[in-house]
C-alpha cells in the first residue's frame, strides 16, 4: 500500500477501501472465539476518527445507524446500509458523532455528496459484486476532523506486509457505545473475488461501515491506515 498524496476526497475513493461487512455473508457473525475489545475514542487518540452515522433521532431501527470514519477534516466514509439500498442517496441528510460517552463528544449534520453506485442486480453474482459499491461519502456541516483527526486512506498495489495485523473498529448493535468503540483486534483478508475482498473481521448489525485497518507508526504519532 503506497501512501497517497492529499487530493480531493471523491477522487481518493477510486481505489479499494475495506469496510467490514461489505464482503461478509448476509448472516453476519463472529468467527471462532469472540475476542472483541472496547477502546476509548478520546479526542486525538488512534480511534477518534471513527464515529457513528445515523439518520433521524431514533435508534429503534437497526438500519438507521452504522459506523463511519473521517478521511479528512470534513468528509466521512460509511456504508450505504445506513440508508438502505432502494433509494437515491445524493443529498440525503445524516448525522455523524464521535467520542460518544466522553466529554469531548462531537456531533454534526452531514450531507451525502458521493456514492459507490450500488444498484439492483438480477443474478446472484451481480448482486455479490454490487456490494463493492456500497459506500457513501458525507460532507460534514462542521469540519470536526480538525480536532479529532482522520485516517490515512491507502491504495494498491499491495504487498503482503500491508495485510498483516489488520483490525476493525465500529459501533455494532448489542455492544455498549458508552464504553467505547468495539475493536476486533485480529482479522485478515482471506480471499478476493473481483472488486470484493473477503475478510473474517467481526461483522454484526451496524458493523457495515467499520474501517479495516492497520496501525502505522511512520508518522509522528500512530494513525489508522484503512
Amino acid at each position: 500500500m503506497c501512501v497517497m498524496k492529499r487530493t480531493h476526497p471523491i477522487r481518493l475513493l477510486a481505489g479499494s477501501v475495506l469496510l467490514a461487512g461489505l464482503a461478509t455473508p448476509s448472516h453476519a457473525r463472529i468467527f471462532d472465539q469472540d475476542d472483541r475489545q472496547y477502546a476509548r475514542p478520546a479526542e486525538g487518540s488512534l480511534y477518534s476518527p471513527v464515529g457513528l452515522v445515523r439518520q433521524g433521532s431514533t435508534w429503534s431501527v437497526w438500519r438507521a445507524f452504522t459506523t463511519g470514519f473521517l478521511i479528512d477534516d470534513c468528509h466521512v466514509l460509511t456504508s450505504q446500509a445506513v440508508l438502505g439500498y432502494g433509494q437515491a442517496p445524493f443529498g440525503k441528510r445524516l448525522k455523524f458523532e464521535t467520542a460518544i460517552g466522553l466529554p469531548q463528544h462531537q456531533s454534526t449534520g452531514a450531507t451525502v455528496v458521493a456514492a459507490g453506485g450500488i444498484e439492483r442486480h438480477e443474478t446472484p453474482e451481480e448482486r455479490f459484486h454490487g456490494r463493492a459499491r456500497s459506500w457513501l461519502l458525507l460532507r460534514l456541516d462542521r469540519c470536526i476532523g480538525v480536532k479529532v483527526g482522520h485516517v490515512t486512506l491507502k491504495t494498491g498495489p499491495f504487498s503482503p506486509y500491508e495485510f498483516r495485523d489488520l483490525r476493525s473498529a465500529g459501533y455494532p448493535t448489542h455492544r455498549s457505545r458508552e464504553r467505547g468503540l468495539t475493536v476486533d483486534p485480529s482479522c485478515k483478508v482471506v480471499a478476493s473475488r473481483g472488486p470484493i475482498w473477503l475478510n473474517d473481521c467481526a461483522a454484526v448489525k451496524a458493523d457495515s461501515g467499520d474501517p479495516i485497518f492497520r496501525i502505522s507508526d511512520a508518522e509522528p504519532r500512530p494513525r489508522m491506515e484503512v
